[in-house]
């Protein structure tokens, strides 16, 4: 008979480790295919050529994203940034809308090869004639959606200042809806992505939850191993708190996401879980049975689907609740021995 203040959670903290686990190798499925894809490259690109491609005079964003202040914004690698700032949209964009000839104007550093774009700002664009010189640029363009927005943001613009200050709020509040929307198509795509995984190797959370219920062994072995990913996080966790860990901000490279897929697949198969797919032909079990539990094609696909969406929340939700579970045991654990003294 299963006793609340041990097996129950042993039992949780199992089943969020294993979730744990296939969310970790969930978001690096994704990580991969969001650098090979260059999902997020083509986004920005999308999004500002939504605004900024106007058919009837000049595309901007072509302009902008050719731009050198933007060019130092991207790895040698890529073709398009994958982000770009307030600060560097509103340089390149005050840049081309004042005319200026970026490949002329803009100099290298022969230190490390980045455009130096302050040249402009303090040289060129504090002039007081360069608004004016917008506002005149802008007003010779044929009427279009593009003209309407610029000259919304110029008419309450007094300085260059003023209007980089504008033009930089404008942007970072179409960049939050926009990021909004990537997002819930993000989380859309993460769901399936997460149902495929379960339904190809087999991951069916119910069959899961029975074989931890039990074998104990399993359970403390799982309960170990559980512990000591949530003793790393919580390490990794105070190191990014005191700001050591900057190298995390910045995106992973296809190699080390491969890594790290290897080595949570390895460690999910030392685990030995009842999962994957058995073709065992010689069996004298039937191909359900191998692989089904003896469950109805209805409970499997309900297996199947709850692990997928568990998967998509991610691996920082469930790193989470597996701290609370651990805090919870260590709640209950001095509670059980004053109750037996």
């Amino acid at each position: 008979m299963l006793n609340f203040s041990s097996d129950i959670i042993e039992i949780a903290i199992s089943i969020v480790f294993i979730v744990l686990l296939f969310s970790i190798f969930h978001s690096g499925i994704m990580e991969l295919l969001q650098i090979v894809l260059r999902s997020r490259n083509h986004f920005l690109l999308s999004s500002l050529n939504k605004v900024f491609n106007d058919r009837t005079n000049i595309n901007l964003c072509e302009k902008i994203f050719t731009h050198p202040i933007i060019k130092t914004t991207k790895p040698k690698s890529e073709t398009l940034p994958a982000y770009i700032s307030s600060d560097f949209f509103t340089d390149s964009m005050i840049s081309v809308l004042n005319g200026l000839k970026s490949t002329d104007d803009v100099t290298p550093d022969p230190g490390n090869g980045i455009v130096n774009y302050n040249d402009i700002k303090t040289n060129d664009l504090k002039s007081s004639t360069v608004i004016d010189a917008i506002k005149t640029n802008v007003g010779n363009l044929k009427h279009s959606s593009v003209k309407v927005l610029l000259n919304s943001i110029l008419l309450q613009s007094e300085s260059i200042d003023d209007f980089r200050s504008r033009l930089s709020q404008w942007y970072d509040g179409y960049m939050e809806r926009v990021s909004s929307q990537y997002k819930r198509k993000l989380m859309l795509y993460s769901m399936v992505l997460g149902i495929f995984i379960a339904v190809s190797f087999n991951v069916n959370v119910i069959v899961i939850l029975k074989a931890i219920q039990h074998d104990k062994n399993l359970r403390t072995t799982l309960v170990l191993k559980a512990e000591m990913i949530n003793n790393e996080h919580l390490v990794q966790s105070q190191q990014s708190m005191q700001g050591d860990s900057a190298s995390n901000n910045n995106q992973k490279s296809a190699e080390e996401v491969i890594t790290q897929l290897k080595n949570v697949s390895s460690e999910i198969k030392e685990l030995g879980l009842p999962i994957g797919w058995n073709y065992n032909t010689s069996s004298k079990l039937s191909f359900t049975e191998r692989n089904f539990q003896g469950q109805s094609f209805i409970m499997v696909m309900i297996g199947w689907i709850l692990m997928g969406i568990a998967m998509s929340f991610g691996s920082e939700y469930w790193f989470n609740i597996l701290s609370k579970i651990f805090q919870i045991r260590g709640v209950l654990k001095p509670a059980k021995k004053d109750s037996n003294k």
